[in-house]
């Protein structure tokens, strides 16, 4: 064999073309293709092939090694051309048992033979493949691209693949989520890597592609390959929305999940709303039984979906609470073959949190601040000023003498508020309680480690006060994740501490200061504050509210909670792993609300009952356990998952509340100052649930898809003959774009897929033990037979378990390359054996026990449509909009609702004028849980001013009777949903969204509390209070007469109206700066964003909104960074 001689001059010539070479490939992409392509002049006669191949090595960069006998053997060549050098070498070998391989810079010439088994031998190829953040990535596909073989990352990202010698090899890598990777290995038959065995993959996160998996909590699936219906959301879109409240953000992506409007809380920071999904399938505590949507009925709230966070069931404190740069994806399921594994936890739907895991590499640190200000939403109310209200009162006949004695007292209380008036005397009473709040929240990660070994610390303070004086809620969580891995083995540790602590304004409800006249003032001819005020022209008084608020009285509260999560997993071999989790939570809630002795509300009362004081705590320890084993394969054109597991839960809660009456003064509100007890409870209760889960999901040639699912549960709230209950689900799918026809057919059809589910899930929301009589020890008596005992609860051991099942049918397409994307879902939630009180004689000693009570129908439809507008290098355009329609019916209903029917014609009958003028729900086969009951109403009887109902039988009457009782309105939209732009330009983004509905009516109480029944004697009215009032006969018009505000105001179709709204919801701007502009800061990451919430809304019905804490609207400015 022969080396031919490399002079120093040749090397230096390489050195710096190699140079030059990449600097090429580095500027202008010039690739070792086009250099191979190089034309070469020869001119050669009769010469001998080695003479021809020193040429070579003297024109060209390559180093030529061969065996001179084997070359002196061939035949002289002629040739005169320009050819490129692969060319020349097959013209000088051609006819011989020789041939070439390229490798980089050398050509090797050998006989045909040795080449050949040179290229089929085996060369491995080892390493490492990382994410954006550093973290090791499991799962990940590697595949030889053209060779058919692939290998999948093992937990610690590792990855080894032997592929066979080629002139040219890819290594392409591929994850969900993420942006494909591809790396050359072998070029011109040469391994162009410097170590092929330790090789380091870093891949891209990519948004886009986060729609593509479906994150169950118990499994992540490919989207293609999934027949259930789902929605994620990530981080940074619910940040576009609100960069603080996670949950009205949601509401934006996904019309079904909707947040229910409170008109009383408003933008109260410590009010959590009651949500649902897919419209009301449960009845839980009837209408007449809510006292106040408090934690604990939102916690039993029958139409709430479960959370599931990092893999564990969650309450909704810890969501509402939960920091949003923690938050990876939001994904709501909806449908049974997405909810079924969860059983008889998920009719209502499952919702789906996925936090960033911890990265290692680097210690990297990342800080989010948002500063906020709030400012109270006004524009709901149309109160008069003291011009205005003095000459209602004129009007309304208030200072009319009642004989000719009277006049003079009637004039001088006139002219004693007109004198008011003219010394300027005008209260603006709805600002005294309001401020502009500044809010402030801050969030800091700290992650770091090595591929074995990762941790992660973060911390949360979160300071949000109500536009009510006084009114807060501060968050503070600390939080650390250790995750180690040891070969086949991970274990991970996530442990955080929370404590939130929330306080109502000393105010107390913002109606009042809106009820207040405008010519009075709340202090004195000195300066001081009124302790309480007096009512014109009577001998009473009122309280002062503002005297009230400077009292020692309030209203506060505070929640501990510590949780632990510990997962360990095991990965015997790629298709095979185990999963073993443990969630242990403690969490401690203490509410205190004292109420002042010297307080106007204790102005008529009696000194031993001056002054209140409540104090309960709540403590509940909760663990949650479950083991399941999964199996993840692709063999040929067969995908399948395949998971088994059981899980087991229990909950232990402790509840204490005492209520103390009598107290000295304010400043001594502890238990031992009372003068008695006025109520004190106790109550300890278990909850266990165990469940055994299989899961199934199937995919041939990414055609033909097939979801299978079944769980069997059992609870301990149910009697022993009714403890187990299963619950089941299918789905099947076509992506009919996969038929090699639609392909070669249809290039633009990005994708058509049909799908279909159906399955039966559940529903365990009743308090423990109403399944079985409870009983307590009577320990301060002693009977002649022994211990005596008391029954507490009646049971019903018949209990059934409540069950839901479930249709839904969909479609998706998208073209050219998803340029337009829309999405439509058909569904039917079939509810039946609703678990809910059935009321009984209370000479019973009970008043109401659990029973099975009826079946309800929710029935709808859903689409998304997604257009991706613009598409350039520097500019983004993408236009999003959705809708939502869903209807609700009563399809059977037991005698428990028929007697809950019974007690609203007994709340009717007390004649209380304020009770009476609510239209309440009634449970009416047929009819819908959104219905609300009164009569029809004819209007203001021109003749005699009083209001003409229509009977059930055709006639007409002025008695307002519950027995006549229709269904007036019905408070679901036809249709509600979102749209809005998304605009990205060179680092800026701008985000825009709209919420819309209509088709759904509303009662506007604030036409009878405000107008017609305005209390124009003691309180401030609505300016509509004068506006077409039925004054002498044969007047047409909507409200009676302005002097008969005593009558009471039954419900009646004359104050329905039409709940049609569109709101601008968010608006945010934000601009990132370019990593290269930064780094010389020591940033990584540097990005600043305005967020305005609420900006407006234009209403079809003008009604107060927010009467005990008012709507707000809230400016954000936000600053995100990391170093």
């Amino acid at each position: 064999m022969k080396f031919l001689p490399v002079n120093l001059k040749n090397a230096e010539k390489r050195v710096v073309g190699a140079i030059l070479t990449l600097v090429l490939l580095l500027c202008a992409g010039v690739t070792g293709y086009a250099q191979q392509q190089a034309l070469i002049p020869v001119k050669f006669t009769n010469a001998t092939v080695q003479e021809v191949l020193s040429y070579l090595d003297e024109k060209t960069e390559y180093d030529f090694v061969y065996n001179n006998a084997q070359i002196a053997g061939l035949p002289r060549v002629s040739i005169d051309r320009h050819a490129s050098i692969q060319e020349i070498l097959r013209f000088c070998l051609k006819g011989s048992n020789l041939s070439y391989q390229i490798r980089g810079k050398m050509i090797v010439i050998k006989p045909k033979e040795e080449i050949s088994q040179q290229t089929e031998a085996a060369i491995r190829f080892m390493g490492v493949v990382r994410d954006d953040h550093g973290h090791p990535m499991a799962g990940v596909a590697v595949i030889g691209e053209g060779t058919g073989k692939g290998s999948v990352t093992s937990p610690n990202g590792e990855f080894r693949i032997d592929l066979k010698r080629q002139d040219k090899l890819d290594l392409r890598f591929s994850f969900l989520g993420m942006k494909p990777y591809v790396l050359n290995v072998i070029n011109n038959g040469k391994v162009t890597l410097r170590d092929p065995l330790k090789i380091q993959v870093t891949m891209e996160s990519d948004v886009s592609q986060i729609d593509d998996i479906v994150v169950t909590g118990i499994m992540n699936i490919s989207k293609k390959s999934f027949s259930g219906t789902s929605t994620t959301i990530t981080r940074e879109q619910l940040k576009t929305v609100s960069p603080t409240n996670i949950m009205s953000a949601v509401q934006v992506f996904d019309p079904s999940f909707r947040l229910q409007e409170n008109l009383a809380l408003g933008s109260n920071p410590n009010a959590i709303p009651e949500m649902y999904i897919r419209g009301k399938s449960g009845i839980g505590t009837p209408e007449l039984d809510q006292e106040s949507i408090s934690e604990y009925s939102l916690n039993n709230n029958p139409n709430l979906p479960i959370f599931i966070l990092d893999g564990y069931e969650v309450n909704t404190n810890r969501i509402y609470d939960l920091d949003i740069e923690r938050i990876e994806t939001f994904t709501i399921l909806k449908d049974a073959a997405a909810t079924a594994m969860y059983g008889s936890r998920a009719a209502n739907g499952v919702i789906v949190i996925n936090t960033i895991p911890p990265a290692a590499g680097k210690m990297n640190v990342s800080y989010n601040m948002t500063l906020g200000l709030t400012t109270p939403d006004l524009s709901s109310y149309n109160m008069m000023n003291s011009s205005e209200k003095l000459q209602t009162e004129l009007l309304a006949g208030i200072f009319e003498p009642s004989d000719a004695s009277d006049i003079g007292y009637q004039a001088d209380l006139y002219n004693k508020k007109l004198q008011n008036i003219e010394r300027g005397v005008y209260t603006d009473w709805m600002a005294l309680p309001l401020r502009n709040a500044v809010n402030h929240r801050h969030s800091v990660i700290v992650s770091g480690g090595a591929d074995n070994f990762k941790y992660e610390l973060s911390g949360l303070y979160d300071k949000s006060n109500g536009v009510m004086k006084g009114n807060f809620r501060e968050r503070m969580n600390f939080g650390m994740i250790l995750q180690y891995n040891y070969k086949t083995l991970q274990f991970r540790n996530s442990a955080d501490v929370s404590i939130t602590r929330g306080e109502e304004s000393p105010y107390g409800t913002f109606s009042e200061f809106v009820g207040m006249n405008p010519y009075d003032s709340y202090l004195d001819e000195n300066g001081n504050l009124l302790k309480t005020m007096p009512l014109w022209g009577g001998s009473n008084s009122k309280r002062n509210p503002m005297y009230d608020a400077t009292l020692n009285s309030f209203d506060k509260s505070k929640s501990r909670e510590f949780t632990d999560n510990i997962d360990l997993r095991w990965y015997p071999t790629k298709t095979i792993h185990f999963e073993s989790n443990l969630a242990l939570t403690y969490n401690v809630t203490d509410y205190d609300q004292f109420r002042d002795p010297d307080s106007g509300y204790f102005t008529n009362t009696q000194n031993i009952d001056k002054g209140s004081y409540n104090k309960s705590n709540n403590s509940t320890f909760t663990y949650d356990f479950s083991f399941k084993g999964y199996y993840n394969n692709t063999i040929g054109k067969h995908a399948m998952n395949f998971v088994i597991g059981f899980n087991a839960r229990e909950e232990k809660s402790k509840l204490y509340s005492d209520t103390f009456r009598g107290f000295p003064s304010g400043g001594y509100y502890a238990p031992g100052y009372a003068q008695k007890i006025d109520s004190y409870s106790r109550n300890n209760e278990t909850n266990r649930l165990m469940g055994v889960l299989g899961v199934f999901n199937y995919s041939f040639n990414d055609i033909y898809l097939v979801d299978l699912s079944g769980r069997i549960d059992g609870s301990s709230q149910f009697g022993a003959n009714k403890k187990y209950a299963p619950f089941y689900s299918t789905g099947f799918g076509i992506n009919i774009h996969n038929y090699k026809a639609v392909k070669n057919r249809l290039p633009w059809l990005s994708q058509l897929k049909i799908k279909g589910t159906y399955g039966m899930t559940g529903m365990v929301n009743f308090p423990p033990y109403a399944a079985q009589n409870k009983y307590e020890f009577i320990k301060d008596d002693w009977y002649g037979t022994g211990d005596g005992v008391s029954i507490m609860y009646m049971g019903n051991p018949n209990l059934k378990w409540q069950k839901t099942v479930i249709t839904d049918i969909g479609a998706e397409l998208s073209v050219f390359d998803n340029i337009f994307y829309t999405k439509f879902t058909y569904y039917n939630k079939d509810t039946k054996d609703h678990i809910a009180d059935f009321y009984i004689p209370s000479s019973s000693g009970f008043t109401s026990y659990k029973e099975n009570i009826g079946r309800i129908q929710n029935r709808g439809y859903e689409i998304e449509v997604q257009v991706r507008a613009v598409k350039t290098k520097d500019l983004t355009v993408n236009l999003r909009a959705n809708a939502a329609h869903n209807k609700n019916k009563i399809k059977e209903i037991s005698n428990a609702l028929k007697s809950y029917n019974d007690k609203v014609d007994e709340y009717y009958s007390t004649g209380d004028a304020d009770k009476v003028s609510r239209p309440l729900l009634r449970y009416v086969e047929g009819g819908s849980l959104e219905d609300r009951y009164g009569m029809i109403s004819l209007g203001i009887d021109p003749a005699t001013g009083r209001e003409l109902y229509l009977y059930k039988d055709g006639t007409t009457g002025f008695d307002w009777l519950s027995s006549e009782n229709v269904a007036i309105y019905n408070t679901e939209p036809t249709l509600s949903g979102s749209f809005g732009p998304s605009i990205y330009w060179k680092g800026f983004t701008f985000d825009c969204y709209f919420m819309y509905q209509f088709g759904g009516q509303s009662y506007n109480e604030t036409l009878v509390s405000k107008v017609e029944r305005a209390n124009i004697l003691e309180n401030n009215c609505d300016r509509r209070v004068l506006t077409d009032r039925w004054a002498k006969p044969g007047d047409v018009s909507r409200y009676r007469n302005i002097k008969d505000w005593l009558t009471s105001t039954q419900p009646s179709t004359r104050f329905v109206q039409d709940d049609n709204w569109l709101k601008l919801t968010s608006l945010s701007l934000g601009y990132e700066f370019p990593r290269e502009k930064i780094e010389k800061l020591g940033l990584r990451r540097l990005k600043l964003s305005f967020n305005m919430s609420d900006v407006f809304t234009a209403s079809s019905i003008a009604i107060e909104r927010g009467t005990s804490s008012p709507f707000a609207r809230t400016f954000n400015f936000s600053l995100s960074t990391s170093f």
